[in-house]
């Protein structure tokens, strides 16, 4: 995902990041960080929300809801009717103290003994998530994304195999050979590992569905673990995404720290979802420059082949010879800029780079203005050789590709980690019976609500806290009031059954 995406607020998770924003509003997606747009010169705010805003947050809500759900549905559904006795054993191993629930310990030893788990997972996080920033710090980032690559392949193809064995064979009776299983399962993972972290010339439904079913079998496999175990868990979940993204030494704000230092964005599993846009009025929107005035329409990755492009902009370079009056380089730091930024960029044409110099030597400007639209640039980092956007598109009626302040988001990016643990508290409550199952369910959608909501508020939110915590809550007053009055109501015939 090394592409920088414009036009974007995101719902980021623990270990991947995007980048969007010109020099000046640098924008950072941490997961499980909904993160609103971090100024690096704090501005006082006003703690009313406008309007517009509230109806934004509500949009962005409708656009996360549906693929939410899906998601917590699969996962319960997989959970309650996919059973695995070996998969149970296998997840048990992984806790210190594996018989909580079938001891006959208090309930205080077993709430010790569950905390004392949980504890050691949330360690083990930690040092995952403090190696990332490692790496990051020193550009080892290509470690990283290959491991999320070889993961996503054997989650999908190793993981997705179990699952489609058990339903078919064991829960529908069908004869599967295994020739033809490995066939279907190797092109299954393929095809999901390319959609995920390749993504050019592939439907965005097509990515978007991978991610939720990569979601599904993980909130699968998590929800085997012991009952005391996996509830401790999901409450520590929480609070350590509250000291990762909130405190100055959380490993998550170090991370956004170092990619502002660097402005360079980090491959990870985000889920993208277009924002309706239907409610708002459009006439509050401010206006940024003259109706009348033209515009001209650069071209883009996704729409026009790199070879194509390329051509044409070295046929439009020796055609124009205007002169640029202002913001020229000599002609060799020139050709190492555009070789920097191709670079970069992992073009397929960095051979090209020298023709390039040479047509928009006198026109330099006009050059980047096109590269940065093609390749959808809208940060750059000031340690990096070429011009900023700023420079590139001061005094320009042409379309700047970053972010206006007072231009609406246009998607919304919700990290896979939050699909997974949203799908595991809900999928586990889901055990327990269609009450506790709804009961959960609501409770998770309304903490997305209300984070989204205050996220209109505050510059930056962990995702998991207040879904989680709603979550658990809901869970112990359903368990322990609800369920039981729904028992005796129903033994009484009192619903007539």
């Amino acid at each position: 995902m090394g592409n920088a995406r414009s036009n974007t607020r995101s719902l980021a998770s623990v270990h991947y990041m995007s980048v969007s924003g010109d020099e000046s509003n640098p924008t950072m997606y941490e997961e499980p960080l909904l993160d609103k747009e971090r100024q690096l010169q704090q501005k006082a705010r006003d703690d009313s929300v406008d309007l517009g805003t509230v109806i934004h947050q509500l949009n962005s809500f409708f656009a996360v809801v549906w693929p939410v759900s899906t998601a917590i549905i699969c996962s319960s559904l997989a959970a309650s009717y996919i059973s695995d006795p070996a998969m149970k054993q296998a997840m048990t191993t992984y806790m210190y103290y594996r018989d909580i629930d079938s001891s006959e310990l208090s309930t205080a030893a077993k709430t010790e003994e569950a905390l004392l788990n949980a504890l050691l997972v949330i360690v083990f996080i930690a040092f995952l998530t403090f190696g990332i920033v490692l790496l990051y710090k020193c550009n080892g980032m290509h470690i990283f994304a290959g491991y999320c690559i070889l993961y996503s392949a054997a989650l999908l193809g190793l993981m997705g195999s179990k699952l489609v064995i058990i339903v078919l064979c064991s829960n529908l009776h069908w004869v599967v050979d295994r020739i033809s299983l490995t066939i279907v399962m190797y092109n299954f993972a393929m095809v999901g590992v390319l959609s995920i972290f390749y993504q050019k010339g592939i439907p965005g439904a097509l990515e978007r569905g991978y991610l939720i079913t990569s979601s599904v079998i993980v909130a699968w496999q998590l929800a085997q673990l012991p009952e005391w175990s996996v509830w401790m868990l999901l409450l520590l979940l929480g609070f350590w995404d509250l000291f990762a993204v909130l405190t100055p030494m959380g490993p998550l704000r170090c991370l956004v720290d170092l990619v502002q230092e660097k402005g360079t964005p980090i491959p990870g599993l985000l889920f993208e979802a277009d924002v309706e846009s239907a409610h708002i009025d459009e006439k509050t929107s401010v206006q940024s420059e003259p109706v009348n005035v033209p515009r001209r329409r650069f071209a883009t990755r996704d729409a026009l082949p790199e070879e194509v492009f390329i051509q044409r902009l070295l046929l439009a370079g020796h055609a124009d010879n205007a002169m640029q009056g202002r913001d020229v380089v000599d002609a060799s730091q020139f050709r190492r800029q555009i070789q920097a930024f191709l670079y970069d960029q992992s073009s397929q044409c960095q051979n090209r780079s020298e023709e390039l110099a040479r047509s928009f030597e006198r026109n330099q400007l006009r050059l980047w203005r096109n590269l940065y639209s093609y390749y959808g640039v809208d940060f750059v980092s000031t340690q990096q050789p070429y011009p900023g956007i700023q420079v590139v598109f001061a005094g320009s009626v042409d379309k700047c590709p970053s972010r206006g302040e007072d231009q609406p988001d246009k998607s919304i990016k919700l990290g896979l980690g939050d699909f997974i643990f949203y799908s595991v508290l809900v999928a586990r409550a889901s055990l327990h019976g269609f009450a506790v199952f709804a009961a959960c369910f609501l409770s998770i959608l309304v903490g997305l609500a209300v984070t989204l909501y205050l996220l209109a508020r505050f510059d930056a939110l962990p995702a998991l806290p207040i879904s989680l915590f709603l979550g658990i809550i809901v869970y112990l007053l359903t368990i322990t009031l609800l369920s039981p009055l729904l028992d005796e109501l129903q033994a009484s015939s009192v619903f007539g059954i």
